[in-house]
């Protein structure tokens, strides 16, 4: 048994799980791809607490942690939980509270032995919150339900689509608005409030989504941006960018880390390049206005100082800046700037003297 809770664990290089039987690592910073490092060495752990952390997505190789009874994983931004979970069949008890959830995959619909299944605080579609007041039991009943149709409806369904961050109760409507926006060429796509957990880029190019000028993504549960890279082309042109409300900590784009919602998926698609990558040099540099409001952000990132210069109208405001850099003299067109409700103790130097509007 080992316990790390509360000791601001940002590294797991050193750390080896070999046969523990309780892993407590609570109130940290883990994310998903440290986790996914962990769980190979823990595969006979029966309890595991990683509350209060920095996770995305409850990994690809979690499966492999056949032994696992109790997973508690409340407040801990996470977005979407790979299908492999369906092999967990001795889990009694799972605490997903507060966490990003639009769906629960399928697959959960495996697991008869939970009792105990904690889902309050989750923006679920999937199950239905009538569904998930009657307990877990009728809960994991609906998922397993819903995965004995699979193939006998044409609606997209969780674990096929969440790939695309598409998921049934609006894909059909997602789908719709790509589909109108290709065709009449109005260069506005609206999929605010459409439960995304992702860009869809990949599915907006293969709607034929294209000469974008103004993309709204707001109030979703978006977050990452890496779908971005599916779409370069289609943002050259972009002027306007919406994607406040959302759970962004980066304004980057991580080509390392990508989800695949099943393992034979994981194998067939290879990753193709590493690391961190500036979203001004994916696209655009042609933005006039940003709105970014209400996210996690800590940073402003310096892409959007330097290569930004169109921008007049850029939103920060409702998120986690403390600090900003003395840059903001580069965006020579800028009108209005809200950073208000962060934790920033001081402005930048040379602000713009474009800057008509500023709210802090």
């Amino acid at each position: 048994q080992t316990s790390c809770c509360t000791d601001e664990i940002n590294t797991l290089e050193n750390m080896w799980g070999g046969c523990l039987n309780t892993i407590r690592m609570s109130h940290n910073r883990i994310t998903s791809a440290m986790l996914k490092n962990l769980i190979q060495y823990c595969t006979k752990t029966r309890h595991l607490n990683i509350s209060n952390n920095r996770l995305s997505c409850l990994p690809s190789n979690l499966g492999i942690m056949s032994n696992l009874e109790t997973l508690l994983c409340c407040s801990s931004r996470i977005t979407h939980i790979h299908s492999s979970i369906g092999r967990l069949g001795l889990l009694r008890q799972v605490d997903l509270r507060d966490n990003l959830l639009v769906s629960l995959p399928l697959s959960m619909g495996k697991l008869t032995n939970i009792s105990s299944l904690s889902l309050a605080g989750n923006p679920l579609v999937l199950p239905p919150l009538s569904v998930i007041m009657s307990g877990a039991e009728q809960v994991i009943s609906y998922l397993a339900e819903h995965a004995a149709q699979r193939g006998f409806s044409g609606a997209l369904l969780p674990e096929e689509s969440v790939r695309f961050g598409i998921f049934s109760s609006r894909g059909d409507e997602v789908k719709s608005r790509m589909i109108h926006c290709s065709n009449d060429n109005s260069g506005t796509l609206n999929l605010s409030g459409m439960a995304l957990v992702e860009v869809p880029g990949e599915a907006m190019k293969a709607s034929g989504v294209h000469g974008l000028q103004s993309l709204i993504l707001s109030r979703n549960c978006i977050s990452n941006i890496d779908g971005f890279l599916d779409i370069q082309d289609t943002l050259t042109q972009l002027l306007d960018l919406d994607l406040s409300e959302n759970a962004l900590e980066s304004l980057d784009v991580n080509k390392e880390v990508i989800y695949y919602p099943h393992e034979e998926e994981e194998d067939m698609h290879k990753k193709q390049g590493r690391g961190v990558f500036p979203l001004s040099s994916i696209c655009m540099r042609s933005m006039e206005g940003a709105n970014f409001r209400m996210n996690q952000l800590q940073q402003v990132p310096i892409w959007l100082l330097e290569q930004c210069a169109n921008l007049d109208r850029l939103d920060l405001s409702y998120n986690r800046i403390s600090l900003l850099p003395n840059l903001f003299s580069l965006l020579a067109n800028l009108k209005t700037l809200d950073i208000s409700f962060n934790a920033i103790a001081a402005l930048p130097q040379n602000l713009p003297k474009s800057l008509q509007h500023l709210f802090v």
